[in-house]
């Protein structure tokens, strides 16, 4: 009889009897371990097939010692870049004895018993439909009633309205308001108007004229050429 198991993340087909090394648990030497993740069970008679661990099964083992697995150097180079890293690592272990391995049978699943009472609901009676092509109307028949049995409506009495005795806040601010404005209005007619002072329209002749007058004043140099140029004009006609 064999078992397959799952721990660590690896599977290990293990036996009675058998000794395993396996990723480090947190348990003692002397403690007991039980696998429940059993992905299959071999008996001489049958195979039990799990989707995906088998109901009921289970592993049991016996930690025998916490070890150091062996040395594994990792070295690291990159060429022409003056680059290489050398390190060692050991994995720590745990070795177990199984001991036993168990198979129960399946469960059954009960029935889920409802407390609630079935509630019956009555058959609803279906009415009547008339015939078609006939309208049917009914009669609304009103009981006779006495004059002197009615009751007689009592006039409704009024209630006279509660004068507010809110203070008188509102009346007295309209009338500050009103105040305000009119005192405005009389140190708005009191106060003298200013008059802006009118801007002297410039002519487009004057601007002109200003013009030629600075840039007579502007070239001295221009007329004293133009006497020197008209003199030579006479000396050559002469």
């Amino acid at each position: 009889m064999f078992a397959v198991i799952k721990t660590g993340g690896k599977q290990y087909r293990v036996q009675e009897g058998d000794i395993l090394e396996i990723e480090k648990l947190d348990y003692q030497a002397g403690q007991e371990i039980e696998f429940t993740d059993v992905l299959l069970v071999d008996d001489d008679s049958q195979t039990l097939i799990g989707t995906p661990f088998v109901e009921q099964a289970k592993v049991v083992g016996i930690v025998v010692e916490s070890f150091k697995g062996e040395k594994v150097i990792v070295f690291k180079k990159k060429r022409r870049k003056q680059y290489r890293r050398k390190k060692g690592h050991r994995q720590q272990l745990l070795k177990v004895k199984i001991a036993k391995i168990i198979v129960g049978p399946a469960p059954k699943k009960k029935p889920i018993e409802s407390k609630e009472e079935p509630v019956t609901k009555e058959p609803q009676k279906a009415k009547p439909r008339p015939a078609p092509g006939k309208k049917t109307k009914e009669k609304v028949v009103t009981p006779p009633q006495d004059e002197e049995a009615l009751p007689v409506a009592s006039p409704e009495k009024r209630t006279p309205r509660k004068k507010s005795t809110a203070p008188k806040e509102t009346e007295k601010q309209g009338e500050a308001a009103e105040d305000k404005t009119e005192k405005t209005k009389k140190v708005a007619a009191k106060a003298p108007v200013k008059k802006s002072p009118a801007k002297k329209s410039v002519t487009p002749k004057a601007k002109s004229t200003a013009k030629s007058s600075s840039s007579r004043k502007s070239s001295p140099g221009k007329a004293k050429q133009e006497q020197k140029t008209s003199e030579k004009q006479t000396q050559t006609k002469e």
